[in-house]
């Protein structure tokens, strides 16, 4: 099996030879904030592809810059979210309706660790209770229960979630058909 950077790249490829920009396939797009004083244009649209996760506070800036910033979220289809990335399934988010998830996507989580030299090793690295509880504090209420359910903030291993599970989990997420748009006109 490819490694998951030579799989991206090699996606990035194929999207540019349809002529799709290949900044499309990026987990993340910052939100544009208007600047002081000017009106706020429509709010950005963020799709989730291929994310692996990384520094818990990072993530919650970026939460936070989207939830202030009316972001629409959208966890693609066959995306998937790793690790630090399920802190996209913010409950604010999910109370704005700025949030959809596909069926298809893969959400691998697991307890925040600290790794000692600034790469993840799970067997090289310790459990940090203060990031887990920030990742277990922003969830939305029925996804939390579902991941406590099945242990996942229990260890350093990768605990696997279809987007259908996620949906399951609190049914008020709607399933991402017909993109970004057409879900916030239908809010």
């Amino acid at each position: 099996m490819l490694s998951r950077p030579f799989r991206t790249a090699t996606l990035a490829l194929t999207l540019q030879a349809f002529g799709i920009a290949s900044a499309s396939c990026f987990p993340y797009a910052e939100p544009r904030l208007p600047a002081p004083g000017q009106a706020a244009a429509s709010p950005a649209a963020i799709t989730i592809a291929f994310d692996n996760g990384g520094d818990v506070q990072q993530y919650e800036a970026r939460v936070d810059a989207a939830v202030a910033s009316g972001a629409f979220v959208r966890i693609s289809y066959y995306a998937t979210c790793i690790s630090a990335c399920s802190l996209w399934l913010d409950a604010r988010l999910i109370a704005a309706n700025h949030l959809c998830v596909d069926n298809d996507a893969t959400f691998e989580t697991h307890e925040a660790r600290v790794a000692p030299h600034g790469e993840y090793l799970a067997d090289q690295s310790e459990r940090s209770d203060a990031s887990t509880a920030a990742i277990e504090n922003r969830l939305d209420p029925g996804i939390r229960a579902a991941f406590d359910r099945y242990g996942v903030f229990a260890g350093p291993w990768l605990t696997s979630f279809s987007g259908e599970l996620i949906r399951d989990a609190n049914s008020a997420i709607p399933q991402c058909t017909g993109g970004p748009a057409a879900i916030v006109a239908a809010s």
